[in-house]
């Protein structure tokens, strides 16, 4: 069933309306949220106060089949749903962020205007977008098995502060070293560039994706879909395209979210690079005591760049989901990108595979597409600010940055390599999402970055644990 229009109306009506809830983007309007037009809430407008779907992301802890050990505390994730003390150092388990089925659309009307509704029901024209999860933060390995894990190797105080010395370093658990993130140097322990307790990097696509296949066959590093579809319940909440708008706890006098989740993870790429050379800075788990609220946390990283002096940071979390942007770049193993020559067409092309056993890195210059990714579209033909998505599968992607800006639209940043007839740069590539915290209002949720192939990495690239099966969501 296609969006009916009433005479003059460019809101939607559909004879189901209280049982979805979404926004209308004018694709005309290159603001990015419903103060300054861009966007117009639709559907059960009750539902955009209440979030029901939004409300069901929650972390967990997983046992090693990836069913629920148990919930954790809704306000504060070092605790058990219903109380007691949980175990985040993976003693008990993975910690995950869980994700529920719902269904969504997107619709074009006419050229004006661009639908994404969101339904609890299965409703005509919606695609179910399966239930998954994924670390709520980065992920980093046992250093005597190469398995990976999801973990915070946190200690906090009575009052909710975590647990420093006298030089400010943060304290562990007893086992963090087992699971020494960056790039496993042990001379750091202890310092202010301790690898302990931080994100694993320096890890290459290939090789994170034979150790997730060592947890089973629905464990994997292909976060594009679940960041692809948080990117729109971030969207919808706080009506607004800008994931780095200023942070706002307060509702509008209507009752709504509002705002994002600012860019409080800047820092200088110098001063980084002094600091530690580009490894991870900000441990996983710094947003444990929000449990699944949207929120910041201020962290002072200890002795920052080598001044004696600590520097403030304010992490975000978006319904548990900790540093969505601007921290480290993240790999996306379910999703490849294709440039052909300009003598060839040109085509930036990128294709999405949905079936884990099948994510795979292709040769640089291989000549077919690997088995079962699917084309999604074509990605912009130039470097900038993404000014227009497409969509294609069920999925959203950057198509266009025209007249995109900082200030409009997506307000998030594409990159890619230059390619010639000549230069030899045609071929396959990785797509990296979230961005580096050296990256500024260019880091969103959405941004991409397709200037990699698909063996490269580096200190500042991550990787999430992602759980592909159906679970229970136990309430």
């Amino acid at each position: 069933m296609g969006v009916l229009i009433g005479v003059g109306n460019t809101v939607p009506q559909f004879p189901y309306k209280d049982l979805w809830y979404g926004i209308l983007i004018n694709l005309k309007n290159h603001g990015h949220c419903v103060a300054d037009g861009k966007l117009t809430r639709v559907g059960n407008l009750d539902l955009h106060r209440s979030l029901p779907i939004q409300s069901r992301i929650k972390r967990f802890v997983a046992n090693a089949d990836g069913s629920v050990n148990y919930w954790l505390g809704a306000n504060d994730s070092t605790v058990k749903e219903g109380g007691g003390a949980a175990r985040l150092n993976a003693l008990d388990g993975d910690v995950l962020l869980y994700k529920p089925n719902y269904y969504r659309k997107f619709e074009l009307i006419g050229e004006d205007y661009l639908l994404v509704a969101i339904s609890e029901v299965e409703l005509p024209g919606f695609m179910l977008m399966k239930e998954k999860s994924r670390s709520p933060w980065y992920a980093t390995f046992n250093r005597s098995t190469n398995v990976p894990v999801s973990a915070c190797f946190l200690q906090w105080n009575a009052d909710g502060t975590i647990k420093v010395d006298a030089n400010g370093i943060p304290q562990f658990t007893s086992n963090a070293a087992d699971f020494r993130g960056g790039n496993n140097t042990a001379g750091n322990d202890g310092t202010y560039k301790t690898h302990v307790g931080m994100p694993a990097t320096n890890t290459s696509k290939a090789t994170i994706r034979t150790r997730c296949r060592s947890k089973g066959a629905n464990w994997h590093h292909g976060g594009w879909r679940f960041r692809e579809e948080m990117s729109w319940l971030m969207a919808i909440e706080f009506g607004d395209l800008d994931s780095q708008a200023a942070y706002n706890a307060a509702k509008t006098a209507d009752g709504f979210a509002q705002g994002g989740l600012g860019n409080g993870t800047l820092v200088n790429g110098t001063e980084w690079s002094t600091h530690n050379g580009y490894y991870p800075f900000i441990p996983c788990g710094i947003t444990a005591k929000l449990g699944n609220n949207t929120g910041i946390v201020a962290y002072n990283i200890p002795n920052w760049a080598n001044t004696g002096k600590a520097k403030i940071v304010n992490v975000a979390s978006y319904r548990g989901w900790e540093t969505p942007q601007q921290c480290l770049w993240e790999h996306c193993d379910d999703v490849i990108v294709h440039v052909n020559k300009p003598s060839e067409g040109g085509e930036r092309l990128l294709y999405l595979c949905s079936d884990p056993s099948k994510f795979t890195t292709p040769a640089d210059k291989a000549t077919s597409v690997p088995d079962g990714y699917v084309e999604l579209g074509r990605l912009p033909d130039a470097q900038g600010y993404i000014s227009a998505m497409g969509v294609a599968n069920g999925y959203s992607f950057p198509n266009s940055v025209a007249g995109g800006a900082a200030n409009k639209d997506y307000c998030d940043y594409y990159w890619f390599t230059a390619v010639t007839d000549d230069n030899g740069a045609e071929g396959f590539y990785q797509l990296l999402a979230a961005a580096g915290a050296n990256n500024a209002e260019n880091a969103g949720v959405r941004c991409a970055y397709t200037f990699y192939r698909g063996a490269n990495t580096t200190a500042y690239f991550g990787f999430p644990l992602c759980l592909e099966y159906p679970l229970s969501e136990g309430a």
